[in-house]
């Protein structure tokens, strides 16, 4: 069967190399520097900022994963901003007009893992609930500091394999 490949997007600020480590369902999956995007946070809007996005991290999971795994972020040395989470071998993507080359159901078209909201549900910031940061045009980005733990459950629609 094939594995599906879970992309994390945003940026990354600092002077110093910024590493990030995810867990998901208990299991580090990721832990290593990540990509910058300049010295410091702009600190406007992500969606009126719009550099080029960066996949900050990915992981892979079985195609037939579904459901709310828990899961955390965390960084040192910088700051990130996590905005959209995607996934190959999706059924359908949330919007055509964000994945207009999008193909349902095969290892190279990426689109939004979860169909209706946010990815994430039960957020928490160091263990304190939070409420979803919505941008102006309407999409959710997170902000860590250095130090600070995103914890939250990674909702996921079932994926798809087209023969």
């Amino acid at each position: 069967m094939a594995t599906r490949t879970v992309q994390f997007i945003g940026w990354a600020y600092s002077t110093n190399p910024t590493t990030v480590t995810a867990t998901y369902d208990g299991n580090t999956v990721f832990s290593s520097t990540v990509t910058l995007n300049g010295d410091v946070y702009p600190g406007n809007d992500p969606d009126l900022y719009t550099p080029p996005l960066n996949v900050l991290f990915t992981f892979d999971i079985p195609v037939e994963t579904e459901g709310n795994i828990p899961m955390t972020v965390q960084t040192t040395d910088g700051m990130i901003v996590l905005g959209p989470v995607l996934s190959n071998y999706n059924s359908l993507p949330q919007d055509l007009t964000k994945y207009p080359d999008y193909t349902t159901g095969t290892a190279t078209g990426y689109a939004e893992i979860y169909h209706t909201g946010d990815s994430r549900s039960e957020v928490t910031v160091d263990g304190i609930a939070q409420t979803p940061p919505i941008g102006a045009l309407g999409d959710i980005w997170w902000r860590l500091s250095p130090g600070d733990v995103l914890g939250f459950n990674l909702n996921i629609n079932a994926g798809v394999v087209t023969p």
